[in-house]
C-alpha cells in the first residue's frame, strides 16, 4: 500500500529540514535522547531514527511508530523532571529573595 512510501518520506522531511532551531528541535536533539535512552534501558528505547532506517528488519511504518512511541515515553519522563527542576529554582529564588529582603533596613 501507501503507507510504507508515506513513512519514507516523512521521515527523510524530517532529517532534511534546515540548520536552524528546527534542526536542533527535530533531527539533533531526538537523535541524542533516543541514544541516551536507548543506551539506558535498550529493552525499552528503540536505536536511534538513522540506525532504524538502516535496519531491514523494519519496515519503515515499524520505524515511525516506534519513534513515535519513544518520543512520548521520553516526554513522560523528561516533562516531570523538568517541572521538578523549574519548581526547585522557583523555590530557591524565592528564598533568595526573602533572605535579601530581610537585609534591606525598615524606612
Amino acid at each position: 500500500g501507501a503507507e510504507e512510501p508515506r513513512a519514507l518520506v516523512e521521515s527523510q522531511y524530517t532529517l532534511d529540514q534546515p540548520a536552524d532551531y528546527r534542526f536542533v528541535a527535530k533531527f539533533l536533539l531526538p537523535i541524542i535522547l533516543d541514544n541516551v535512552f536507548n543506551k539506558a534501558l535498550p529493552q525499552v528505547f528503540s536505536p536511534n531514527l538513522i540506525v532504524m532506517l538502516q535496519d531491514e528488519a523494519y519496515t519503515f511504518q515499524e520505524v515511525r511508530q516506534k519513534k513515535a512511541l519513544d518520543g512520548t515515553l521520553q516526554a513522560a519522563v523528561l516533562l516531570p523532571l523538568g517541572a521538578g527542576i523549574l519548581g526547585a529554582g522557583a523555590s530557591a529564588l524565592g528564598a533568595l529573595v526573602s533572605a535579601i529582603a530581610e537585609r534591606i533596613p525598615a524606612a
